[in-house]
């Protein structure tokens, strides 16, 4: 078994020990360290024996400790591995939080809404997105939290002008309030 799979058979158990073990080991290899060369980890790596990068295998299981150590470790060892994409999606289109919130995992969705980046309305291939899978599978948490996760988006992101904008594409009476809740 190379290292790779190492850490991704660690991931998929559950194994936060030897997660951080895995990568602590590897960090300090990678990054010419104790005698090893300079080459950078490849986070983004999708396995297809495991079904996706590690961020999605834990994202699915509904490990939000392994979630949360490896978007910390995204901090600590910038040097050494590549970024964490978090919308990066696999060769279905999927991405973690469309796993964890199909899979009713409320911990990990709210940890990966911490995440300033974070795209929730990428949508696979067939049109589904993290709100449709969570809706379709019945989890009502996720679907409230997502929404208020958008609705909370829009309210800090938005200007006036982009919120007039906004108003063209949906429906007149819920735009007519929108633009009313802007101007005042």
């Amino acid at each position: 078994m190379n290292h790779d799979d190492k850490i991704f058979n660690s991931v998929y158990d559950g194994d936060l020990y030897n997660v951080k073990m895995d990568f602590q080991w590897d960090c300090c290899k990678e990054c010419g360290e104790n005698g090893g060369n300079e080459t950078e980890f490849d986070f983004n790596f999708e396995s297809s024996e495991y079904g996706g990068t590690i961020l999605m295998v834990a994202a699915k299981k509904g490990y939000v400790d392994i979630v949360d150590y490896l978007l910390k470790l995204d901090i600590t060892y910038s040097r050494c591995i590549t970024e964490i994409d978090v919308d990066i999606q696999d060769h279905d289109g999927n991405t973690a939080l469309m796993y964890a919130s199909e899979n009713g995992h409320l911990d990990v969705v709210n940890r990966l809404l911490e995440c300033k980046q974070i795209d929730v309305d990428i949508q696979y291939e067939y049109g589904f997105s993290p709100l449709k899978f969570a809706s379709k599978r019945g989890h009502l948490d996720i679907v409230n939290r997502l929404k208020e996760w958008q609705q909370n988006r829009i309210c800090e992101g938005f200007t006036l002008y982009s919120l007039t904008d906004y108003a063209l594409y949906i429906p007149k009476d819920i735009s007519e309030l929108i633009i009313e809740f802007s101007i005042s």
